[in-house]
Parts: structure tokens; sequence; C-alpha cells
């Protein structure tokens, strides 16, 4: 069996294309179901979802060495899956469990239309998956009803993107799902301008995107006196913080959909018209677990672990993505039947570490970040606990007094335990990921869970 393939083929599988999407009535047939599915009674939805994660896992242990191997170690019982007890025996699995089977973790059953994908590699660990057809077609219609979610896309409607790279330039417009397509990474003061009368002379009336790239670009925007409306935002494949939204929103005159969801096609939480986050359980089967592996009760932190209901080239199950998010256990008023999940707070990598081993959530200095009036972005860099570099891009009215500010805020937040530098830079010289993507905490620690143990410490 090829590494590369993943199939038992000289021909490995070729890499995914947008096209790959476009299986018309594979698409349509999801397209009908994630219609009604949202507005099933719990009972109905709960039966339905059972039924699909007790296939995949059983597709699995059947097609699938890795699964098969790990299956039978841990005693699973494959005609008792609709047991808690049962589901619970499932090992769980991460990133560096996929990258290091990959072969073993792709089914040697021949799959129809099986393409490659790459993950970003946001973690500092690319990874690649396999993805059938029918993932594919699922993914469409996920998507489909995500952008619909405002009312302002439909399909064939021209729209605008700020994601990751591509060849050269600064933008280009694909004509093959007629968008105008940014480049994340280099929208800075430079090119605002251009940006805002290309995309003014577009006139889109739907932009996706990375939120930090559409923060950074409403930022410059303003500060140009620039004016650009765009009625609709979704914002995806990074966390959405509050800052963020109200900037997007106030200088686009947007409303602001926040999508959370992977390259892995398992993850899906969408945000409804009532502003809850909701996990699409017709895509994925969502849990959130304690360190241990144990389901957390709402209102506890807990990991975002998933399991894909579509992929049958290659299952993810009870896979474990490093975000981590809180229940809610209120009903929303958008008579959706999905549940809900109260905040996605991000990865253990926005976790900053105290000299006394004290965790802080990247996300509790958001307040910060929304008052800094004459700064364009700031970046928290960690290497070493107690110890951070605090990376700014200065507005034009930027002041010494703000640096006092920042040093002065910083440091109550982190209660003295905290060395911080400030250091001044362009917006190029900020962290990014393969992708693109600003990171607004980059903590290279290792062993975060350990280092705070091993001090006695918890989390902030």
């Amino acid at each position: 069996m090829s590494r590369e393939s993943g199939n038992p083929s000289p021909n490995p599988p070729p890499r995914f294309r947008v096209q790959d999407y476009l299986s018309p009535l594979r698409v349509l047939g999801f397209h009908r179901l994630m219609k009604s599915a949202p507005f099933w009674d719990r009972a109905r939805l709960d039966a339905w979802a059972h039924d699909k994660r007790a296939r995949i896992v059983r597709h699995a242990f059947e097609t699938v060495p890795y699964y098969r191997e790990r299956l039978l170690r841990a005693g699973v019982a494959m005609d008792r899956l609709h047991e808690h007890e049962q589901w619970q025996r499932i090992p769980l699995i991460d990133k560096s469990v996929v990258v290091s089977n990959l072969t073993q973790m792709c089914s040697s059953r021949r799959t129809s239309g099986a393409v490659w994908a790459s993950t970003s590699g946001s973690t500092g660990m690319p990874m690649r998956i396999l993805l059938d057809r029918n993932i594919n077609a699922a993914a469409a219609a996920l998507f489909w009803r995500a952008w619909n979610t405002g009312g302002y896309w439909h399909l064939g409607q021209r729209h605008a993107t700020m994601k990751g790279p591509f060849d050269e330039g600064l933008l280009r417009v694909n004509w093959r799902i007629r968008a105008l397509e940014i480049i994340a990474a280099r929208i800075n003061e430079g090119s605002v301008r251009t940006l805002q009368a290309a995309l003014a002379k577009y006139r889109p009336r739907f932009l996706r995107g990375y939120p930090s790239a559409m923060y950074l670009f409403c930022t410059l925007l303003e500060e140009a006196g620039l004016r650009l409306h765009i009625p609709m935002v979704c914002s995806g494949s990074e966390t959405l913080q509050d800052y963020q939204r109200a900037k997007i929103e106030a200088v686009l005159g947007a409303r602001v959909i926040n999508h959370y969801t992977h390259w892995e096609r398992a993850a899906s939480i969408l945000e409804c018209e009532q502003g809850a986050m909701h996990a699409q359980e017709d895509y994925g089967h969502h849990e959130l677990l304690d360190k241990q592996g144990n389901p957390v009760p709402p209102g506890q932190l807990g990991e975002i672990t998933v399991t894909g209901l579509h992929n049958y080239a290659m299952p993810l199950i009870r896979y474990r993505t490093g975000d981590v998010g809180i229940w809610s256990d209120r009903p929303c008023a958008c008579g959706r039947s999905f549940p809900v999940i109260e905040r996605i707070l991000g990865r253990d990598a926005d976790f900053l570490i105290r000299r006394d081993g004290v965790i802080v959530s990247g996300m509790s200095l958001t307040r910060f970040m929304r008052d800094l009036v004459a700064v364009r972005f700031v970046q928290l860099v960690q290497s070493e606990p107690g110890s951070i570099h605090v990376k700014v891009v200065r507005a034009p009215n930027y002041a010494d007094s703000t640096t006092a500010a920042i040093i002065r805020v910083l440091a109550a937040m982190f209660d003295g335990q905290m060395d911080i530098d400030v250091q001044f830079c362009d917006v190029e010289k900020l962290e990014r990921n393969p992708a693109g993507k600003i990171r607004q905490y980059v903590n290279r620690s290792s062993g975060i869970e350990r280092l705070a143990a091993a001090r006695g410490g918890g989390r902030g």
C-alpha cells in the first residue's frame, strides 16, 4: 500500500480541487437533508445520528487497519454502539495520530472520487486527509446552508474571500465560483486602497474569510477614511473574537456570521440568526471532553472532539481538534434542535502561561485589544512560561504613552506574573501559518498542561 495513496492502487488519488465539490445529485440530496434535519425533534435527530455514527464505526472496523486493531484492543462491541459505555471505549485520536498512521487510516475499500486535501498546519503540523465524493458533496451542501444563513448569498452569486495564499499577486477573480479572491497575507497599508477599489467595483454582497484578515482590512479602511459596504460577512478558519466582530460590522455595515469548521471535514458549528452557535449534528458528531476523555456538563470547559459522518475513504472517529468550548444548557429561540455551544475559546496554543504556572486564556485578553485605538494589530508570542513578546503594529496616531499603557494593562491582567517585552513591526512581520492566518496568540511552550501541573497552577 502506498503511503501517498492510502489505497492499494498504482495510481494515487489526485489533489482536491474546487470542482470536486460538484456532484450535483449528491449535493442536492445533502441540501434537502440539511434543510430539514435542524428542525427535527430531538428524538428523531438522535436516532438518525446514532445510526450514522454506528455505520461509520462498523465501516472503519471492517476496512480501516488502524481502527480494526484499536477497536479490537479496546473491546468495543460492534452490535452495541448505541450504548454510551461502548462509545466511550472507542479510543480518541488527534492530528499526530493521523499524520503518523496515514495509510493505515485509509479504507481498503476503493472509494469513488477520492482526492487528497491538506490542512494548513495552523498548529505547526500540516495533515493530509483522503476525501471521498460523499463528504465533498456534504461539505458543499453545508457551505450552501452556512453562507445562506444571512439571506445575502445564493448559488452563483458573486462574492469575495480573504483567505489563504495563491501563486502570485494581490487578488484575482475565480470565475468558477464567481469570487473575488484576496490573499490574506498581503493586506497592508500599501494595498488597502487597491483592495477597496476592487471590492467597490466588484460589489459583492457577501464576504468570507479569516477574521484576523478582515479585521485588519477594516482597521486600515477606517484609518484611510475609505468607505465600503458589504451586507454579510462569514467568519471562518479561526476563532472570531468580539472586538473583531464589532470592528467588521461597524466598518462594513455588515452582519457577521460565525462558522467554525475544519478541512478535516468532521466539525461544523454555525451561528444562527439568533446569535447562537449550533453544533451541526447532520454533518458530524460533536463532543466536549475533559483531559481524561470524559464528557463535560454545560458550563464547563471541554475539548471539541468530533466524528465525521460522511467520509468513508478516511473516517475520523473521536478526533480531538485541540480547540476548546463550553456547552450551553439553554434552548435557542430559532427552533433548531442542534445543541448549542455557548463559547468557542480557541486552541490550547492560545493559552499563555504565567511565571507561577497559571494558564491564562488568550480570549480573556480580547478587551485589551478592543481599547487600543492607536494600534492596528497586537500579537503575543510566548517561548517560555512567564515571558511574552508583544509585537505591535502601530497606527499613525501611536504615541509613547500607548506603549506604557500596553505594558501597564498586560501587567495587571497577568497579576505581575509575566515579563513583557514590546516590539514594533510591520504587518508583514507578524507570525502567520502557511495559509496566511495571523495568530494573535502564539505559544511555543511545550506541554501546557504538564507545565501548569508541575507548578501547581491552573487555568486563569
